[in-house]
């Protein structure tokens, strides 16, 4: 049918616009199965900041989860070394794709990532370039990816809370040049499935930097 087995419903939205072009965004959220009651619902808040004189901004990401179910599991594709695993496993949750347009990118971590297919570590510096590989997992407390657009630098970053779960997140990189697809992720459950009771809930928290030039280790 094109459509996905679950669906997300927007249940509620509140939107503050406010005069130094910030913005707040509050939201209800439910996944379920169509025309059966939620398993899982959200409370979704994001702030974005006021521009900065450079272009730059900053969004605070923030999701409080409920289970509704007895039982939720929440799972993602296996990893490549487990049962049934594939190449592009592991990734779940907020997510960047940037531009087919954009080059010149290059990935920077709080912690010095590790090239999944070429087995081994960046032990020179956190900030890698051309010899980084198409695909990287790794945990980090924050990741950016940098490039150009149109001959103009600039970039994102996104910075993990210590206080979300399995923090230092997990992440998920993708660099393909073919295809191309460029596209990053911390992924909170790529490392394990996570199961919920009814009622259970969890909170993730993350700040999206969106900013000119590139970013340093």
């Amino acid at each position: 049918s094109g459509h996905s087995d679950g669906r997300t419903t927007l249940h509620s939205i509140s939107v503050t616009h406010r005069p130094d072009f910030s913005a707040r965004f509050e939201l209800d959220l439910e996944y379920h199965v169509p025309d059966h009651p939620p398993v899982l619902v959200e409370h979704r808040v994001i702030e974005v900041s006021p521009p900065s004189d450079d272009g730059g901004y900053s969004i605070d990401w923030a999701g409080t989860f409920v289970a509704q179910a007895e039982k939720v599991i929440l799972d993602r594709t296996p990893l490549p070394n487990e049962p049934g695993g594939e190449v592009f496993g592991g990734y779940a949750g907020l997510s960047v794709r940037l531009a087919k347009a954009a080059a010149e990118f290059k990935i920077t971590s709080s912690q010095q990532p590790t090239g999944e297919q070429s087995g081994r570590e960046h032990a020179d510096s956190k900030q890698v370039g051309s010899e980084q590989p198409e695909r990287m997992r790794f945990r980090a407390l924050s990741v950016d990816y940098s490039g150009s657009l149109d001959g103009t630098a600039g970039g994102i970053t996104i910075v993990d809370d210590p206080e979300n779960i399995n923090s230092p997140s997990p992440w998920y990189v993708i660099r393909n040049t073919t295809t191309p697809m460029t596209f990053f992720s911390p992924t909170v459950i790529q490392l394990a499935p996570m199961t919920l009771a009814r009622g259970d809930s969890f909170g993730l928290h993350y700040r999206i930097i969106v900013h000119p030039t590139r970013n340093t280790p």
